[in-house]
């Protein structure tokens, strides 16, 4: 056998790689590998487990009687005639009353009849816009 003090000195070195070592990190790589297999098994079944005992607690029912239970199509209006006029009546008593409303972090505002709005816009000769608005705030 060759000295290996004598292959170093000649540039080359004849040792070969320590197969114990070589064994052992293989061996510590795959135990790994099936640690995390294991673990990751383990915490699919653990979710398994939560998913199926969360679905097997009875829900909670509620009976609703015959009227009370939804249709199987889109819900719809039942009057929409009714309601288209019930919305425009309650928009043109707004526009058409006096009255405050409250905005939101700023107070409240008044609002006028939409008819005496567009008078004092009309006499006003574009004085109004060059006013600041002004909020009153309660006391």
């Amino acid at each position: 056998m060759h000295n290996p003090k004598d292959s170093i000195k000649e540039g080359y070195e004849l040792t070969d790689l320590n197969h114990k070592l070589a064994l052992g990190a293989t061996i510590a790589v795959i135990a790994i590998m099936f640690a995390g297999m294991g673990v990751t098994v383990l915490y699919y079944k653990y979710r398994a487990q939560v998913k199926e005992e969360a679905f097997s607690q009875p829900n909670t029912l509620v009976l609703l009687e015959d009227d009370q239970r939804p249709q199987s199509g889109p819900i719809l209006q039942g009057d929409p005639v009714k309601d288209r006029i019930e919305t425009v009546t309650a928009h043109q008593a707004y526009l058409n009353s006096y009255g405050w409303n409250e905005v939101h972090g700023a107070g409240k505002r008044a609002h006028i009849p939409i008819e005496k709005a567009i008078e004092l816009v009309a006499n006003s000769e574009g004085t109004l816009y060059r006013q600041e608005p002004t909020v009153a705030t309660e006391q």
